[in-house]
């Protein structure tokens, strides 16, 4: 390569958002969503209308926002195997349960428990924003730009390491942070190797739909699939989902070596 083609080159990826621009659009996300909650001071809205349209229209502001910060950005959105989605929802669901005993070693605060019990008080606005807006607009902004973004400027594995720290921060509290971050790893692998937005949406949508039916069926006090099971049900379980965990991805790791949509690896 020449040295105007170096030149050419890295002007291209410098157009694209960098681990500090990550960082800007991450507290421009976090104000909006802040100054959206004024939404719900509007008369004749319920409480529950109030927040989802709060988080929705803040979120899709920063997702616009983000967008236009990258020239001529579209979303990816490219044809996978519909069948490796089965192996991908297994090893997604699987890997969530063999994070569980991290995630118990910072237990949930009060505050925690008494806006999660609000939240899932406010019924079908509850599961509009946690199981549709959420996993369709946090992967637009994280995924689709963020990820996508990193991936143009650094090796993989820095690209989707620091997509999915700050995936974890946006939760804003260390007892969702862990599983946050542990499942961004994850969809930042898939989407690095499909070079989609939709199996990073479903997953997103399977694991917070699951984690709301579990909250709303056997209550906040349930913090783990053991506190549901019991202790030797458990066992037997995260026996199963370490198997499948390893199974999975290796079954996926073969499968995506014959796609053709991996990005070129910067050397950054």
């Amino acid at each position: 390569m020449t040295e105007e083609e170096n030149l050419e080159e890295k002007i291209k990826k410098e157009q694209y958002p960098g681990i500090g621009t990550g960082f800007l659009l991450l507290l421009i996300t976090l104000m909006l969503q802040g100054v959206g909650t004024f939404v719900m001071f509007i008369p004749g809205l319920s409480e529950g209308q109030g927040m989802f349209l709060a988080y929705t229209i803040g979120l899709s502001i920063a997702v616009w926002i983000a967008k236009k910060w990258v020239p001529n950005h579209s979303f990816q959105f490219n044809k996978i195997n519909w069948i490796l989605l089965i192996p991908i929802l297994i090893g997604t669901t699987s890997a969530s349960i063999l994070i569980e005993p991290v995630v118990t070693l910072i237990p949930a605060s009060d505050f925690m428990y008494e806006l999660m019990e609000k939240m899932v008080g406010y019924g079908i606005y509850s599961f509009l924003m946690v199981a549709i807006a959420a996993p369709v607009l946090e992967e637009l902004l994280f995924r689709g730009v963020i990820l996508e973004g990193f991936l143009k400027r650094y090796r993989p594995w820095k690209a989707i390491f620091w997509s999915a720290f700050m995936f974890g921060i946006i939760h804003l509290n260390p007892w969702q942070f862990i599983p946050a971050f542990a499942i961004g790893i994850i969809m930042g692998w898939i989407y690095y190797e499909t070079r989609s937005l939709i199996p990073v949406i479903l997953i997103h949508f399977a694991n917070n739909s699951l984690s709301y039916w579990a909250s709303v069926t056997f209550g906040l006090e349930a913090q783990t699939l053991g506190d549901i099971v019991g202790s030797q049900a458990y066992v037997l379980i995260y026996i199963l989902a370490v198997i499948l965990s390893v199974v999975t991805y290796l079954f996926l790791e073969k499968a995506f070596r014959k796609e053709v949509n991996r990005p070129d690896i910067p050397q950054a």
